[in-house]
């Protein structure tokens, strides 16, 4: 008999029928208190609770505080357990809890002055107008920093936008080509407006060819087309007069020249007419830079001497 309740234990155990198995175990021990049968189901139902809480506490552990609740409250309603055991089991995942949920609120802490000190750098570096220099402290440098805090960087990277694009606006005013350039390349790389970038890549050519333009170059570098000397005049020839002048012109795009200006003379106001209607007859091949044919600014001297 007690073997044909044996396989019934063991058949209620194996399909997790806790409740049945732990009754018949009852009526068994009442007979046979150490019958294998009792101990076996015993173990079985203490392994089972010892390992509800194991689950329960690693769930607790990793957060999952529902699952973690729900392993203690199965481990509980198995039959013959110790409510004692249960209440010090629920102290131990508070206990617990309170230990997880102080660190996540130190480590969010830590990860918002990380956050904070990550955005006052970026916006520090703008408002000293290192957008893109000094390396590894400029403002782009600083923004390309690995981190998960994509809305600030959203929010940065317009705002680095808007100082790349005045920066170079100034500097373009300033005659400061090369560094709009770089500002200029990076905003691109950021992602600024290509109709903005293309109006300020515009307004940079712009000045480049006009401060080519208006910069003196010599002569030489220049092809000259067509020539003429000046006149000797009467009065000086008589007076046995000799001297210079130096004069400051354009090469217009046509190759003429233009605006002819006496920049020194000696002796003065003698030679300055006849020098400026040699130069007005003057002819160059235009002037090509960057691509397109401009004006140039250049300068000669006449010498005036008698042969």
């Amino acid at each position: 008999m007690l073997a044909r309740v044996a396989r019934l234990v063991t058949q209620h155990l194996e399909a997790e029928e806790f409740d049945q198995a732990y009754e018949i175990a009852v009526l068994v021990a009442k007979q046979r208190p150490e019958h294998g049968l009792v101990m076996e189901t015993q173990q079985t139902l203490d392994d089972y609770t010892e390992q509800l809480v194991e689950q329960a506490i690693q769930d607790v552990r990793d957060g999952n505080d529902e699952a973690g609740m729900l392993a203690i409250t199965t481990a509980q309603s198995l039959p013959g357990r110790n409510p004692d055991y249960f209440t010090a089991v629920r102290e131990s995942v508070a206990e617990i809890q309170d230990a997880r949920q102080a660190a996540e609120r130190d480590q969010k802490q830590a990860a918002d002055n990380a956050r904070g000190a990550w955005v006052q750098s970026v916006r520090g570096a703008i408002a000293r107008g290192d957008l893109i220099s000094p390396g590894g402290s400029s403002a782009r440098d600083l923004l390309a920093e690995r981190n998960n805090w994509s809305a600030e960087r959203t929010q940065l990277s317009d705002e680095l936008l808007v100082a790349l694009v005045d920066t170079a606006a100034s500097h373009i005013e300033s005659e400061l080509f090369g560094e709009a350039d770089a500002l200029i390349d990076v905003a691109s790389e950021i992602g600024a407006d290509a109709d903005e970038l293309s109006g300020l890549r515009a307004s940079l050519e712009t000045a480049i060819i006009e401060k080519q333009s208006s910069s003196l170059v010599p002569l030489s570098t220049l092809v000259q087309t067509k020539t003429a000397s000046p006149e000797y005049q009467r009065r000086a020839t008589r007076a046995n007069l000799t001297g210079y002048v130096d004069l400051l012109f354009t090469v217009t795009p046509a190759g003429q020249t233009a605006d002819i200006e006496v920049h020194r003379a000696e002796p003065e106001a003698v030679f300055d007419a006849a020098a400026i209607k040699a130069v007005t007859a003057w002819e160059f091949q235009p002037v090509e830079y960057r691509g397109q044919i401009i004006s140039q600014r250049t300068a000669a001297r006449l010498v005036f001497r008698l042969e």
